[in-house]
């Protein structure tokens, strides 16, 4: 009888042996992708339950670890295009200051008091070309 039990727990062991290496297996597949690692995830590409990855100290501690870093990836993939899109909302306000800046120093350019408009206006400058190239002989 000794046997027997002793050939159960050999059996079993090594059905362990070689669950674990499948969910191993599973894991590593799982962490080479793009998707978050989960226990259901694991549980279901390793054919096997939930609550059995669960039982597994070292596959629910490498579970958790990598759910940790993709979720830190994920957050920081999100903030870096935070990010840019701060950088770019900054640009187009300084860009669009500018542009006004520019747009005022035309118009008071094309209207100011040295303006041939602003001089004919004010009497100074006279309609005939040649006076305004001569200018004001008296």
């Amino acid at each position: 009888m000794p046997d027997r039990i002793d050939a159960l727990r050999e059996a079993a062991a090594a059905r362990h042996a070689a669950t674990l290496s499948r969910a191993e297996t599973a894991l590593a597949v799982l962490a080479q992708g793009h998707e978050t690692v989960t226990f259901r995830r694991l549980a279901e590409a390793a054919r096997v339950s939930r609550s059995w990855v669960y039982r597994q100290p070292e596959l629910r501690a490498a579970v958790e670890g990598l759910r940790g870093s993709a979720l830190s990836r994920e957050r920081s993939l999100v903030l870096q295009k935070q990010a840019t899109l701060d950088s770019l909302r900054q640009q187009i306000h300084a860009y669009r200051a500018e542009i006004a800046r520019v747009q005022a120093e035309n118009q008071v350019g094309a209207t100011g008091p040295t303006s041939p408009q602003a001089r004919r206006r004010a009497g100074s400058v006279s309609d005939d070309p040649f006076m305004t190239l001569v200018g004001d002989m008296s």
